[in-house]
């Protein structure tokens, strides 16, 4: 099996097209994922800034981890 990613970055009639000549054979899978949404690319950018400003406020992720299988007994 030989796997292809391919990105469209706008569907228009060409690219529509090419993907409906595609799933017409059995042999190949087309497979539709959507782009991150905006609002949550906003989002980690917006975290991103606040540590870059507050680092203090950051937890070691493996301490955090630990600390969570301990209080709910994992």
């Amino acid at each position: 099996m030989t796997t292809f990613k391919i990105t469209i970055s706008e569907l228009n009639e060409h690219t529509l097209a090419i993907l409906q000549l595609l799933r017409t054979d059995k042999s190949i899978s087309v497979e539709e994922v959507d782009a991150i949404p905006q609002w949550q690319q906003d989002e980690v950018l917006k975290r991103k800034k606040y540590l870059d400003k507050h680092s203090e406020s950051s937890v070691n992720f493996d301490e955090m981890m630990g600390g969570l299988k301990e209080k709910y007994d994992l």
